[in-house]
């Protein structure tokens, strides 16, 4: 025992440390990835999505001919798709148009559908509280 840990170096013990959370980090991300993926996959996703930032890309690029993000989300709708499922990054959204269906979502099984607090809401939670 006293042998291995003299052929340790301190350096080679941080950068154990370190690879193990990376590799913990990585296969969490995955796993979470993987989870809401297999939820949300019987719904419509919107077009254009990339696999690393989602639909980042396709948000950015409607600003510059001066549509904003919600509308990009309404068009996602207006082609027949509802609801539509889109991301952000690591964070999903579900576009939800239908009247029976938003229904649904206020009445039945509300945890199911949680708000996104870090995100979306952020900016109005002083005023909505």
């Amino acid at each position: 025992m006293v042998g291995l840990m003299q052929g340790l170096n301190i350096q080679t013990v941080i950068l154990a440390a370190i690879s193990a959370l990376l590799a913990y980090k990585l296969i969490k991300l995955v796993y979470v990835f993987v989870r809401q993926w297999s939820v949300l996959r019987h719904t419509a996703f919107a077009p254009n999505s990339n696999l690393i930032v989602g639909h980042v890309l396709e948000m950015i690029k409607c600003t510059r001919h001066g549509v904003g993000a919600w509308d990009m989300m309404e068009q996602w709708l207006s082609n027949g798709n509802d609801p539509v499922v889109f991301r952000v990054f690591n964070t999903w959204g579900v576009c939800v148009k239908d009247p029976a269906a938003l229904r649904r979502v206020f009445q039945t099984n509300q945890r199911a559908y949680e708000k996104d607090l870090a995100l979306s809401y952020h900016p109005f939670l002083p005023i909505l509280g």
